[in-house]
């Protein structure tokens, strides 16, 4: 649901978006509920009958559970609501990122940075508020949210910058992988490994899952580099794994 203050915090010009109004009603102070019409009012809420009223849309929180699928609005409207709806996701996705504390990324977390970045919705949300920017009646809110948009495209690319500056070079990050490729295919490696894990886990009926040391060490001493340690900050950090296990 659209809150107002992430709708202000978002840049989203929010007198816009009172202006969307839908059909509904209530009896006193308890939930909206969309009014029944005809015999078949019992098909979506038993509260529906002899209800009117025309509420903002932005009370659309506090609508029936039963009545929420069937509200409906203008289709200008219903593409002001929906854009908003992305800006404001748009947004605590770009905080999420510029509140983070300053320090060394990996390649890793970029990639699951950019799969969730505003760049891949900005054709969809464009074309969504683009096609009613023109519109009489909502042409002036469409063309805010697509200026409130495009301020959250940016900051979110700003911030997708940050974090590849602040990631290693790409040639030592694929380096980092190609290592323990080549360290892997090590058979002399793979029977110390068992070795030394048969001789720390404990085999007795009490032992959980097998360990596997290279996993472990794999894991540590990777994600140490790709997050630009050395090479003995790697080290250490694949030690402490086999330790703690």
């Amino acid at each position: 649901m659209l809150r107002e203050k992430e709708l202000v915090r978002a840049g989203v010009d929010v007198a816009a978006l009172r202006q969307i109004t839908v059909v509904l009603g209530r009896m006193g102070g308890g939930k909206w509920h969309v009014p029944a019409t005809g015999s078949g009012w019992r098909s979506h809420c038993r509260h529906a009958q002899r209800l009117t009223g025309s509420p903002l849309v932005d009370v659309v929180e506090q609508v029936c559970r039963h009545c929420a699928p069937l509200v409906s609005a203008s289709p200008g409207d219903e593409a002001l609501w929906r854009a908003a709806a992305e800006v404001v996701a748009a947004d605590k996705r770009v905080r999420r990122l510029e509140e983070q504390e300053a320090g060394p990324r990996s390649w890793d977390g970029y990639a699951r940075v950019l799969w969730e970045a505003a760049r891949h919705r900005d054709a969809e949300v464009c074309g969504l508020l683009e096609a009613w920017a023109g519109d009489r009646a909502c042409g002036a809110g469409a063309r805010q949210m697509l200026q409130a948009w495009e301020g959250v495209l940016e900051r979110s690319e700003a911030a997708l910058a940050q974090w590849r500056a602040a990631a290693p070079a790409a040639r030592e990050a694929t380096s980092v992988s190609g290592a323990c490729d080549a360290v892997a295919a090590d058979g002399q490696l793979q029977r110390q490994g068992l070795q030394l894990a048969a001789a720390v886990v404990d085999r007795s009926r009490w032992a959980q899952e097998p360990f596997d040391v290279w996993a472990a060490v794999r894991r540590a001493w990777s994600s140490a580099r790709d997050r630009g340690g050395a090479a003995d900050e790697a080290r250490a950090a694949a030690l402490r794994a086999v330790e703690t296990r």
